[in-house]
């Protein structure tokens, strides 16, 4: 039995590209591809589980109310519940799982063998695929993602060690190519002029497993970027509403910023051009060697187009009419889905 492990890094595509696996775990399995859910229902969060150091802070495990000392009988049983899904699949099968913090939550040589060697119980072959774009671009895209999160004071272009180790790209690839050899580990770039058809979803079926995208159910490429005026909201309600509370992470946000997302995309704040360019040079060095091993007939790793960066920095502040109006379609949009509740729990009933 063989495997897939799609590792990030995080917001290139991954969500669209989970949501064409998950919609079409049956049609794969009738082509001998297999989406599992033991680890995880939509992403696989549980892969990072079973290789992260016992004493790490994992939200996913905090989450579900495991606690320090109870991580190594959750990894237990997790493994067992993995391989009773597993037992059940074809000898010949091709396991394709989607895990996008294993890029940068798996942060060490021993806790990439750690998940390795679980792996090792059920697979003959183990590749692993990470999509890559240029970190100031990433980091962008991150910014709205922890403000939907309820992170008050994010970097957007950080400065904090050990997140610019997270973006180290050289030393992520080099842990797991140490650990599987460079062949099982594939490296593309997350550009929509290199990647088949502009789409990671085709370009993940085409490269890695051999099919063409069309002959599945296609999903919408969902937008995750918010607005300018949906960030200077986010701000501003995240101070009010924590991310966190005496329990740990609050229930009280609920989905606001998936809501969010889906009433107020956009374009959000930016740095400038000269601010990208200068944080795009602090990974020159780690960036090279990555072009060296894997895309050695290319004269550079990316090609960044810094011209998308304003020349001067936003001062644009949240009107008093942008708050009304955002929180108006919030509430609105948060109404709609208590409607669909209702009618679902009453079509239940009718049926009982």
């Amino acid at each position: 039995m063989r495997c897939t492990l799609h590792i990030g890094s995080e917001k290139t595509g991954t969500t669209t590209l989970q949501r064409l696996l998950r919609n079409n775990d049956g049609r794969l399995a009738a082509d001998g591809i297999f989406v599992p859910t033991t680890l995880g229902q939509f992403e696989h969060v549980h892969v990072v589980s079973l290789g992260i150091g016992k004493r790490r802070y994992y939200s996913p495990l905090a989450q579900a109310g495991i606690e320090p000392e109870q991580r190594e009988q959750f990894r237990t049983d997790l493994i067992q519940r993995f391989k009773a899904e597993l037992e059940t699949l074809p000898e010949d099968a091709h396991v394709v799982l989607s895990s996008e913090r294993s890029f940068k939550s798996l942060g060490t040589e021993a806790e990439v063998n750690r998940l390795l060697d679980a792996f090792s119980t059920f697979f003959d072959e183990v590749t692993i695929v990470a999509y890559l774009r240029p970190q100031h671009d990433l980091c962008v895209s991150l910014y709205s993602t922890a403000l939907r999160n309820g992170f008050v004071d994010w970097e957007m272009l950080p400065t904090e060690e050990g997140k610019l180790r997270r973006l180290d790209y050289n030393a992520t690839l080099q842990r797991w190519a140490q650990a599987l050899g460079k062949d099982n580990v594939v490296v593309r770039i997350f550009d929509r002029s290199e990647l088949v058809d502009g789409d990671i979803g085709a370009d993940f079926f085409r490269n890695l497993l051999g099919k063409d995208v069309n002959d599945y159910e296609p999903v919408i490429d969902q937008n995750e970027s918010l607005s300018l005026e949906s960030q200077l909201f986010l701000m501003k309600l995240n101070e009010h509403l924590p991310r966190r509370d005496a329990k740990g992470l609050s229930r009280s946000r609920a989905n606001i910023g998936q809501l969010l997302t889906r009433i107020g995309e956009g374009k959000g704040l930016r740095p400038t051009e000269a601010q990208a360019r200068e944080f795009y040079s602090l990974f020159d060095e780690s960036n090279e060697a990555v072009r060296a091993t894997w895309f050695p007939d290319r004269s550079e790793l990316f090609s960044p187009d810094f011209s998308k960066y304003p020349a001067v920095a936003s001062t644009r502040e949240l009107s008093q009419d942008d708050s009304f109006r955002l929180f108006s379609e919030l509430w609105s949009a948060k109404q709609d889905e208590v409607k669909k509740l209702r009618a679902e729990v009453q079509r239940l009933k009718s049926q009982s």
